[in-house]
């Protein structure tokens, strides 16, 4: 599956940075958005996973990439503490703007994230390189 296949990826390249975001899980949920532009989430307990639901394996591949990046920028802010996150990639969105925060960490990691024409994140080049300001921060 290709959303496993990014998921392995996007680790790796994670925990080059935050060895911990190898402790890190994916499951397939049909609560992680049935509709709309919602497809994944981060969820944090004992252990942290990322939920996909089983469409986003039907999206196109940048989008994939994007939404798994961006869950992994949630990740890294579950594992670790804020100043360690800066010591190590520099400052993220400020505090109360989890969803900024996550498309900071991502973009540290990975590269820029950017968001399409119906509000998702993509790794493709858009007209929207920051995420739009009626989005939740």
């Amino acid at each position: 599956m290709r959303v496993e296949r990014e998921f392995r990826k996007a680790r790796a390249v994670a925990a080059k940075v935050f060895p911990r975001a190898l402790s890190v899980g994916l499951t397939l949920d049909w609560e992680a958005g049935r509709t709309g532009r919602a497809f994944a989430f981060c969820e944090y307990g004992e252990c942290v996973y990322i939920a996909c639901s089983p469409r986003l394996e039907r999206e196109p591949l940048d989008r994939i990439q994007a939404i798994i990046r961006h869950e992994f920028g949630h990740a890294i802010d579950a594992l670790y503490a804020r100043s360690t996150i800066e010591q190590r990639i520099g400052r993220v969105a400020r505090q109360g703007w989890p969803e900024r925060m996550a498309d900071d960490i991502a973009a540290a990691l990975y590269g820029p994230l950017f968001y399409d024409a119906e509000d998702v994140q993509t790794t493709r080049v858009t007209s929207t390189p920051i995420r739009p300001a009626h989005l939740p921060r």
